[in-house]
């Protein structure tokens, strides 16, 4: 019957705290008392890294949004139960332009035997908004005898920083309904630092509303029968560009030549876009008859007993410089 003895344990401490060997030892001795000994050596090791706890989630942020104060990501390990955490500070890459880039922010986290684990939080910030306009020159309605004004001056403002690009674009008329009412639309660009862009545009409107006149048109005159003039030619003008005339022909008062009558003469101006106006010449013809005081009959002679009437007719009457005199037996 051998006697079997345990003898315990030693340690022997490792590089770190968790790392370290024990020793087991038994002694066997026999009835004459020899003896033999065995031991048992368990190596014990931290070969484990910690494990992240509550780290900052990954965020998607425009370029105008506050950037999140630093977290406080926590960690455990399996072995060390305070496991030192270490900010390692954030660094800036992926950047495609100016305002669009990453934030890279980094934890260290050790356990007592140097096992670590870093973790990242990435913030990647971003402009996809574009730029907006703050001045853009106001859409306006002009007379087409009215200059177009010069292209104005738009600005543009971005949500993110850095200046922004604004563009003069260029004009384009699209006509209208006649060939002196038609629109002018001018356009603007404006860029911020990461392409995104927007249009701004500002619509003249030009119209013609106002009616043609007559240059030379003939003044109301007053004639006789035997000096009523022609139609004249009469030419009209417009704010905008031609105008044709139409003469519309004349009309006649009541009356003859001996009562004096009037004539009613029309033009109608009319221009590119249909405005029109009119004008009417009054010519008013004097009678022309004048009868001899006491009596449109008198005897200018007799023969054979008969008294022969005659009447005296004025012309013009009232009479001119120059008047001739009827004598009608």
């Amino acid at each position: 019957s051998v006697t079997i003895t345990y003898n315990g344990e030693t340690r022997t401490n490792g590089s770190c705290p968790d790392s370290y060997t024990l020793t087991r030892r038994w002694t066997a001795a026999d009835n004459c008392g020899n003896t033999r000994t065995a031991s048992q050596r368990i190596t014990v090791t931290d070969t484990q890294a910690p494990t992240f706890a509550n780290v900052p989630a990954n965020l998607t942020l425009q370029c105008s949004d506050p950037v999140p104060a630093v977290g406080t990501p926590t960690a455990s390990d399996n072995c060390d139960a305070s496991v030192t955490i270490q900010y390692m500070g954030q660094t800036t890459g992926g950047a495609s332009c100016a305002n669009s880039y990453q934030l890279l922010r980094r934890w260290k986290a050790t356990d007592n035997c140097g096992n670590f684990t870093i973790t990242t939080q990435t913030i990647t910030v971003q402009d996809t908004q574009a730029p907006v306009f703050t001045n853009v020159p106001a859409h306006i309605t002009i007379q087409c005898s009215t200059p177009l004004p010069f292209p104005g001056t738009a600005a543009a403002t971005d949500n993110c920083q850095g200046s922004v690009q604004v563009t003069f674009l260029g004009q384009f008329r699209t006509d209208g309904n006649c060939l002196n009412n038609y629109t002018i639309t001018r356009t603007w660009r404006a860029v911020d630092q990461c392409g995104n862009s927007v249009t701004a545009t500002q619509l003249i409107t030009v119209v013609d509303t106002q009616h043609p006149t007559f240059q030379n048109p003939p003044a109301n005159v007053t004639v006789t029968c035997s000096n009523i003039p022609n139609p004249p030619a009469v030419v009209g003008q417009d704010n905008c560009g031609a105008a044709a005339v139409t003469y519309q022909g004349q009309s006649q008062g009541t009356g003859d030549c001996q009562s004096g009558y009037t004539i009613s003469r029309t033009w109608r101006a009319t221009d590119l876009c249909g405005n029109q106006s009119t004008y009417t010449q009054t010519i008013t013809v004097q009678g022309q008859s004048l009868e001899e005081p006491g009596g449109a009959e008198r005897s200018l002679e007799e023969k054979g007993g008969v008294r022969l009437p005659f009447a005296v007719a004025l012309m013009p009457n009232p009479a001119l410089d120059v008047v001739q005199v009827r004598f009608e037996l």
